[in-house]
């Protein structure tokens, strides 16, 4: 199994702007998975509660 120390030591062999790019993408996952989540939230609201 692979723990957090791989990944640090993946990083950790990254230059700075090969982090930056990587960050880059995350944020432009991140952003694109809550735009989701609010695209199915307005589509399906929760059933209200008895």
């Amino acid at each position: 199994m692979m723990g957090w120390g791989h990944m640090r030591d993946y990083y950790s062999g990254l230059t700075p702007e090969q982090l930056r790019q990587r960050q880059c993408m995350l944020d432009q996952h991140l952003l694109m998975q809550q735009m989701m989540w609010h695209q199915m939230w307005m589509i399906q609201p929760p059933a209200p509660a008895k």
